[in-house]
């Protein structure tokens, strides 16, 4: 509604790209853009957590693994927009949409996001699943499900609406019968990760923005 105010936020996994959209958003006069057929105009720019925007901060990978724990053991993530996982069915079967954060699902999406663009990569994935599947299990959750909803513009000019299922709310994960520190640092590295890079499918279009609580 006119005069209503909104956030709208940028994550980048990749350092070059947001001085880029820094000096953009700073030294453009009366910025505005449009947003399904809504015109925006920027009133405030907040980009750390001093600002107090939680949603706010950045870090460099290495100092995000240094970081890490070596023996916290607890995993908790909040979802904050629709969630969803797309699961490939290979050449003989249909790719299915996973509504749900289990954990192979949650940890191996950001193992992919991790190993595709920081400068150090960590372990295969199949060794990642073995792992969720017999040390990983849920502790708690409090999800619900809610429509992931796409809005795009056809070449015709109007507008078609796509949904996915998908869901919201908190869950946590405990780590058990693993004691291998190097393991540990990692999966709490990419708990962590979470904040910069989302979870699941679509990510890029704002679906799966989640954090580590």
């Amino acid at each position: 509604r006119a005069g209503e105010e909104l956030k709208v936020r940028f994550t980048f996994l990749d350092d070059a790209i947001y001085p880029l959209l820094a000096r953009y958003f700073l030294t453009t006069p009366d910025l505005s853009f449009d947003l399904v057929r809504t015109e925006l105009t920027v009133t405030r720019i907040l980009s750390t957590p001093q600002s107090g925007e939680e949603w706010a901060g950045c870090v460099p990978f290495d100092d995000l693994y240094a970081s890490a724990s070596e023996t916290e053991k607890q995993f908790s993530f909040h979802f904050a927009t629709p969630t969803f996982f797309k699961r490939s069915g290979g050449p003989t079967y249909p790719d299915l949409l996973v509504p749900l954060p289990l954990p192979d699902l949650v940890f191996g999406s950001l193992l992919r996001n991790w190993n595709q663009f920081s400068p150090s990569s960590f372990f295969e994935a199949n060794l990642l699943k073995e792992i969720c599947s017999h040390h990983l299990e849920m502790t708690h959750h409090r999800i619900s499900s809610q429509q992931a909803r796409l809005v795009f513009q056809r070449d015709d000019g109007q507008y078609r609406t796509t949904t996915f299922p998908g869901f919201v709310g908190s869950c946590a994960f405990r780590l058990v019968g693993l004691q291998d520190p190097g393991v540990v640092k990692t999966l709490n590295t990419l708990a962590d990760f979470a904040f910069y890079a989302g979870v699941g499918a679509k990510t890029t279009m704002g679906f799966g923005v989640a954090k580590r609580i």
